[in-house]
């Protein structure tokens, strides 16, 4: 082998290595981590669970959990029935919003969430329950 191919080996090689890491760095980005509904919040990402009497939101970045300390906001359910209701969410745990509901939202329901979280832009996310 001629001594240009094995610098051009070496060469794509290195460059492949020092790639991976940081594709790898966002495999959770755009997936549920927390068995909800999966939303984009511009710089970030909110995941819906919804309980039977609360709707969790957590909050990442890229994947990896953000504080939520200090955050506010308000999430309005506009029921499949055509019923409209609004909660408070309120800071609960580490990246975690919590919003407490009388039920479950039913199938075809929407959430939107109003999220204002420290050193972020204000973002509105639409959800729909299926």
């Amino acid at each position: 082998m001629k001594f240009t191919s094995i610098l051009a080996a070496a060469l794509i090689a290195v460059s492949a290595s020092a790639i991976a890491p940081s594709v790898l760095a966002h495999a959770e980005h755009g997936k549920p981590q927390y068995g909800g509904i999966y939303g984009e919040a511009g710089a970030f990402q909110l995941e819906l669970v919804a309980g039977e009497q609360a709707l969790t939101f957590y909050a990442t970045l890229h994947g990896e959990p953000i504080p939520t300390q200090g955050a506010s906001g308000k999430v309005t359910i506009l029921g499949a029935d055509g019923s409209s209701n609004q909660a408070i969410l309120t800071p609960a745990g580490n990246n975690q919003l919590v919003a407490r509901i009388k039920s479950k939202p039913a199938a075809g329901s929407r959430i939107v969430a109003n999220i204002s979280l420290p050193g972020q832009k204000p973002a509105l996310i639409r959800y729909a329950i299926e």
